[in-house]
């Protein structure tokens, strides 16, 4: 199989299924038609015509067919038998023998072209000619051979797909020869139950054998398989041997003939049900520390009982017991995709983290279906209520009683099995964890909360996969938390302490939590980020403003004034702290307390003030800009009376409709030879103060230039809008909200 790729295979498979389906439909519509459809009476004598296709026979429709003949040839009497759909049901040799003679002479009458029909009605006798058409309009084609075509179709097609992922895998051969089973089982079943009225003896001859012997290798196929699947039970050998033991029976039968089905079909099919569900109990009890083999073997179980079952008790038992059987073959072989399809999912795996969910659904809609039928028998022919009265009562019944108890028995098996942690627990618990500093504690309450609320056997750190939601892996046996940084990603193993297997309703609970703790972190990354910053905005504060008024009161040598700038700072130092700036000042008013203050600290200094008296804006900024105001004139003046060496400072306002210039200059000592100076390189020789000036008018949106005067010293410029435009993370102007 080294040759060939997977795709390769499957396309093989699927041109050889076409390529049966064709012969089939060949097959069906080269058969000979009177144009009628039949349907067995329920007293069993004769067939009734309930459908005619061309409009000159419609006299015939509703008729009862007694018999059969040809010019020249005898009548042959038509019974309930004629149109029996599984021959094998007679389960007596010559019985079986006697009917393909029957058909076979019917056969031979359709093929000489014209053939009488005689027919009774209400007690009246009639008979007429039809002319027999040659071959069979494909519209005529029964669902029944349809239901059948569509069942090997898809087994052959699923079991052929899986077999060309892993060709070598004994697993997956058993699967596919099921497949191929149930193809020829139902393909040849197709063409004789889905005759209009006859087969020829020779077309049964190769016919039945053929639905046989598919039927014993989907048999064997599963008995194989589930000896080897999920876990070994026997040897590769040894898993071979239901194939030729239970097709023995069958190959006798062939060779010799006149057996009686029971031995060689029957028999057989009731066996191999039996040894799979031994082989299902076996692997049960071998399989009870892996989550992830039961997990396999209940949808196996699942569709198995179903389908398997289902088909047994319609059809095989009835056939057994001598019994009619009121459910189509033809229909019932539908069941058969329910085994096949429970044991492709098995082998392949397929989302077993949600079994217990799509399963129960699955259960439902089939007990519901099954109560209602249940239900409108018991109506029927228990208490003779007319059939539509009794089923309308059917269908209110289950709506009114079963779709509720059906919630109720969901909420017992999904959610009465383990208390989950409340919500308001794991709010606290999250809380806990993002309120701790140390990262290893962190780790272990994270950890703790996980183990607590799903019982893993194992909480572990994972490698990082980049993973943004909880996901399932290894088909449920673990499921990945994703990252919540300072927190890594972590993988939790074995639900329920290996009891069950993670499920997508378990990843979404991981989910929420993740969201509930990731919602903590950032609340406090935010809370710690507004502290360190309302910290900085206190210092700026304290340097730009607290300390060039301590230095003028110091400066001063009247007591009066001296009081009054010490209650000016503690006043200044309460508006710090509550930053309770409410912008209620005009520029003009603004500027004149800070002439006042500014000249009696340059005075103290000794140092000249050029500031002339203008008619400022009565424009009133907001409070965030007037304090980046009161802050930059401050610490400018408080510079230029320090480091300058200045003997002169001035200030000039120019004021525009949206913004307003402040310019700070002395005549000290400046960078001679600079031309406009970065604030960072300055604020690295030392002190925060030009700094902290830049950064306070840039986060209202303003601009600061820093360059030598025109003649000595040193010019600083601010240009300030009158309204804030927050760039940065500060408090807002109204209610000190962040912007």
């Amino acid at each position: 199989m080294r040759y060939f790729s997977p795709l390769a295979l499957a396309i093989t498979v699927m041109l050889g299924v076409l390529g049966s389906v064709i012969i089939v439909l060949w097959l069906a519509v080269s058969q000979p038609s009177l144009g009628l459809d039949f349907s067995i009476p329920d007293e069993g004598k004769g067939l009734i015509i309930s459908a005619v296709d061309a409009p000159e026979l419609e006299a015939l429709s509703g008729a009862r067919l007694v018999a059969i003949g040809a010019a020249g040839e005898p009548r042959i009497t038509i019974t309930s038998e004629t149109l029996l759909e599984e021959p094998d049901k007679l389960n007596d040799g010559a019985l079986i023998r006697a009917f393909r003679e029957e058909q076979g002479r019917i056969r031979s009458l359709l093929s000489n072209g014209d053939v009488v029909l005689y027919w009774s009605r209400d007690d009246r006798d009639g008979e007429t000619t039809v002319k027999v058409q040659s071959t069979r309009p494909i519209s005529d084609l029964p669902f029944g051979l349809w239901a059948q075509l569509i069942t090997g179709v898809a087994g052959v097609m699923i079991g052929g797909w899986i077999w060309a992922q892993k060709p070598k895998r004994l697993s997956h051969i058993f699967l596919f020869l099921t497949g191929v089973g149930l193809q020829v089982s139902a393909f040849s079943a197709a063409l004789y139950s889905g005759r209009e009225l006859a087969l020829s003896a020779r077309a049964y001859e190769v016919l039945a054998p053929m639905n046989a012997g598919g039927a014993l290798l989907f048999g064997a196929g599963l008995v194989g398989l589930f000896l080897r699947y999920p876990r070994p039970l026997a040897p590769a050998w040894a898993s071979w041997l239901p194939l030729p033991l239970l097709c023995l029976p069958l190959a006798r039968e062939i060779v010799v003939g006149g057996g009686n089905p029971v031995i060689y079909l029957h028999g057989p099919i009731v066996l191999a049900l039996t040894a799979i569900l031994i082989s299902l109990v076996a692997q049960w009890i071998v399989a009870r520390h892996d989550p992830v083999s039961r997990a396999a073997l209940k949808v196996i179980a699942l569709g198995v009982v179903m389908g398997a079952g289902g088909f047994v008790v319609t059809t095989t038992l009835p056939a057994l017991l001598g019994l009619n059987s009121h459910v189509s073959q033809a229909h019932s072989f539908l069941l058969f995709l329910l085994v096949f399809g429970g044991v492709a999912l098995a082998v392949r795996r397929y989302r077993f983290f949600d079994l217990e969910q799509w399963s129960f659904k699955l259960m439902f809609y089939i007990g519901g279906a099954l109560v209602l039928i249940l239900l409108d028998a018991f109506l029927v022919f228990a208490l003779s209520v007319e059939r539509q009265p009794a089923f309308g009562v059917a269908l209110l019944v289950v709506t009114l009683g079963y779709l509720p108890l059906r919630d109720t028995l969901k909420d017992w098996v999904f959610t009465g099995r383990k208390d989950s942690l409340p919500l308001t627990h794991l709010v606290r618990a999250a809380d806990g964890i993002a309120l701790t500093r140390d990262r290893q504690k962190q780790e272990v309450l994270w950890r703790d909360l996980l183990q607590r609320e799903f019982s893993a056997l194992s909480v572990d750190l994972a490698a990082p996969s980049g993973a943004t939601v909880a996901c399932i892996e290894d088909e449920g046996a673990a499921m990945i938390v994703p990252a919540v940084p300072p927190l890594a990603e972590v993988r939790l193993r074995w639900k329920d302490f290996g009891r069950r297997l993670f499920s997508s309703r378990d990843a979404q609970k991981a989910q929420d939590i993740v969201t509930i703790l990731t919602q903590m972190v950032e609340a406090r990354q935010a809370f710690v980020a507004g502290m360190n910053e309302e910290r900085e905005r206190i210092t700026r504060d304290m340097h730009d403003n607290i300390g060039i008024r301590l230095t003028t009161a110091l400066g001063q040598s009247d007591v009066a004034n001296k009081n009054d700038l010490i209650r000016e700072t503690f006043s200044d130092i309460r508006k710090i702290l509550s930053h309770s700036d409410n912008g209620t000042s005009s520029l003009g008013d603004i500027l004149a307390d800070l002439r006042v203050e500014l000249t009696e600290y340059l005075d103290a200094q000794g140092i000249a003030f050029d500031w002339p008296l203008h008619d400022h804006s009565d424009e009133r900024p907001s409070s965030g800009v007037a304090h980046a105001l009161r802050s930059m004139l401050r610490e400018s003046v408080h510079n230029a009376a320090r480091h300058s060496g200045a003997d002169c400072v001035r200030v000039r306002i120019e004021i525009d409709e949206a913004e307003f210039r402040v310019t700070v200059s002395d005549t000290g000592r400046g960078l001679r030879g600079a031309g406009a100076v970065d604030v960072p390189s300055l604020s690295e020789r030392g002190g925060n103060g030009l700094a902290n000036l830049r950064r306070r008018v840039s986060d209202v949106g303003g601009r600061v230039t820093i360059m030598p005067s025109n003649e000595t010293g040193f010019r600083i410029s601010a240009t300030l809008p009158f309204t804030a435009r927050y760039i940065g993370n500060p408090l807002s102007d109204e209610g000190g909200q962040q912007a």
